[in-house]
């Protein structure tokens, strides 16, 4: 009796252990699959064993296979390649398989994707599932991603060093930092809330789409081995492509470009080109305009070829210096500033000047103002091309010693003829102590340390000017006019 009673504990014994050595797969369908791979289930028995799963180094195919649990994976601790796309998973569990080298689990139904354990990984492929988070920053040896079409709203890539193939396209993300990404090759980002991308150091980029963002510029003079050139969809306003000349294709419709260069000695080989939905832009800079006009049709009709394109500048903005718009100090100054657009405009540069209004002040090259008397002045910035465009703004004045609402001490002064043709005189009931011309830019034309009653301006020429009057109780101005 003992002995038999011993029998069955022993073979209860052996029944356990065999179990316990078989991986537990719920899914029929995923081991249904792993049964039928000989190279998985090496004794083709209805069990895979632990034994099995962890010596398999290849990969398990099991996309499209009506699989909702991979339970039962994580035995395979040697596995390379797992594809599992075009399942209802919901999710996955590799933390195990951290010899995992490649992830496909497109289509999967998956809402989150952990591989932070996963640090073998050189490509991982996600897109088309509603994943809100991705960590790959310890996936350092990633050259592949891609995580399209999910919800992504931020993504951190610095780590990825390697990376050369990158699409994430159609999320939600508003910034990305591809600085550190120098391998960078084929980058698609369109579909998202871009406002602003850094190519400068993607140096290898091919292939680059940033279709339907909302940037406002877009800088690829570094990027001279881009072939593929796709940013529609945006609100660019200038787009060089000169230094490009590897480009084939350029699609740069609907946009807001009213500059286009895309002279880059190498346009005969650019087989597709188009520009169409830019109703500012007039004038595309080209090799040749006789072959685009007949090579590249896909332009607005308002548009045309031109070997050199001029660009002026159409607006300028003046500020004082971080916005200021008073001197309130006894001879005071005040750093004028301009900006200027198009940013792209062939000069840029303007030259400032000063017109009086009720108060007066002086202007240098550089757009130093220096207050004279109280009140207000106009600043302006005339642009040097063959636009006319300027800016202006008025800056107010107080605190100087005379100003002009102090009528007695103006009336103390008086200059005579005015205007004048070559000798200015003085009648002052104050003692002057030096006098300068001022110019209507700003400039010190002349300079009288100890004056006498008569001026000498006879080699001035024609124009309004200043004399800027340092009496013993302050500076005053006085306009005249030189015939």
């Amino acid at each position: 009796m003992k002995n038999r009673i011993l029998s069955l504990v022993t073979l209860c014994a052996i029944g356990f252990g065999v179990s316990a050595q078989n991986v537990n797969i719920p899914d029929a369908n995923f081991k249904t699959y792993l049964l039928g791979n000989s190279a998985i289930n090496t004794n083709m028995d209805a069990e895979i064993q632990v034994s099995e799963a962890a010596s398999f180094t290849g990969n398990i195919f099991g996309n499209n296979l009506g699989i909702s649990d991979l339970t039962g994976i994580e035995a395979f601790t040697s596995l390379t390649g797992l594809y599992c796309r075009d399942n209802n998973l919901g999710s996955i569990d590799i933390s195990a398989n951290t010899a995992l080298t490649y992830l496909d689990c497109q289509n999967a139904s998956l809402s989150a994707l952990d591989i932070s354990s996963n640090t073998a990984l050189t490509g991982v492929s996600c897109p088309l599932n509603s994943i809100s988070s991705l960590d790959v920053s310890s996936n350092t040896a990633l050259w592949a991603i891609n995580c399209s079409g999910n919800n992504l709203s931020s993504l951190d890539v610095s780590n990825n060093v390697l990376l050369s193939n990158f699409s994430c396209d159609n999320n939600n993300l508003s910034s990305l930092d591809v600085s550190n990404n120098a391998a960078l090759s084929y980058f698609v980002c369109f579909f998202n809330n871009l406002t602003s991308i850094d190519l400068s150091n993607c140096t290898a980029l091919t292939h680059f789409a940033c279709s339907g963002n909302n940037i406002s510029s877009l800088d690829v003079s570094n990027n001279t081995a881009l072939g593929n050139l796709y940013c529609p969809l945006n609100n660019i306003s200038f787009l060089d492509v000169s230094a490009n000349t590897s480009l084939q294709l350029l699609v740069c419709s609907d946009n807001n470009l009213s500059g286009l260069n895309a002279a880059n000695g190498n346009n005969v080989n650019m087989n597709t080109f188009t520009a169409t939905g830019n109703p500012n832009l007039s004038c595309i800079q080209v090799d040749d305009d006789v072959w685009s006009a007949a090579n590249w049709t896909n332009i607005d009709a308002a548009a045309s070829f031109s070997l050199d394109c001029i660009y002026l500048v159409d607006a300028i903005t003046v500020q004082g210096q971080g916005g200021q718009s008073t001197i309130s100090t006894q001879g005071g100054t005040l750093q004028m500033e301009a900006s200027v657009l198009p940013t792209y405009a062939d000069d840029d540069t303007y030259t400032w000047s000063v017109a009086n209004g009720t108060g007066s002040a002086s202007i240098s090259a550089s757009g130093l103002l220096t207050a004279m008397t109280n009140g207000t002045v106009t600043v302006t910035a005339t642009a040097n091309d063959a636009s006319g465009v300027t800016g202006t703004t008025d800056i107010t004045i107080t605190n100087q010693d005379l100003g002009v609402s102090d009528q007695a001490t103006l009336q103390s002064v008086s200059i005579y003829p005015n205007p004048v043709n070559s000798e200015l005189n003085i009648d002052s009931e104050q003692k002057i102590e030096s006098i300068a011309i001022v110019n209507v830019l700003g400039n010190t034309v002349k300079t009288i340390g100890a004056p006498n009653n008569s001026i000498d301006v006879s080699e001035l020429t024609k124009g309004i000017y200043f004399l800027q009057i340092q009496m013993e109780t302050g500076l005053m101005s006085k306009k005249f006019i030189k015939e």
